[in-house]
């Protein structure tokens, strides 16, 4: 479970520094003369930027824990960063070994997290390296591409 935390928390960070990097992308774009470049860049940059929501709309969570009391509804189907909280909360909570709820839960999660961040790695390898080349070809600084979601780089 907190190997799963610390790729969620990278995850999150590369989430939030694309985001920033994209946005601060659109006044670079007012230095394009030849307005058919730009609409072409800003076409592109559209479509880029809704994949970009799909893609990491896990690592888009609003909620947060309010105290120790958790629903069950909210454990079993909530916001995945809740519910690993939540998870790591009851297991804590407890003395002996994991339920075989608890465990069936960490399993959901762990899939649902690793299939997304597979997602994100992909956007970051593909999605971000043809953007850049594009950017590069009109003379406009690329996006900085965050390291790929990985155990190994700390």
């Amino acid at each position: 479970m907190i190997k799963i935390n610390h790729l969620y928390a990278k995850a999150l960070t590369a989430v939030r520094n694309i985001s920033r990097s994209l946005e601060a992308l659109k006044p670079e774009l007012n230095k394009i003369s030849d307005q058919k470049q730009k609409a072409e860049i800003e076409i592109y940059l559209d479509n880029l930027c809704k994949n970009f929501e799909v893609t990491t709309e896990i690592f888009r969570t609003e909620g947060t824990l309010m105290g120790l009391s958790i629903p069950y509804k909210t454990f079993l189907r909530g916001p995945i960063n809740i519910r690993l909280i939540a998870l790591q909360q009851s297991v804590s909570s407890f003395p002996g070994e994991p339920t075989t709820s608890e465990l069936s839960q960490a399993n959901e999660i762990s899939e649902v997290v690793l299939k997304s961040i597979d997602k994100l790695n992909n956007f970051i390898q593909k999605d971000l390296d043809e953007f850049n080349k594009l950017l590069e070809n009109n003379g406009i600084s690329k996006i900085q591409k965050p390291a790929l979601v990985t155990l190994e780089n700390r």
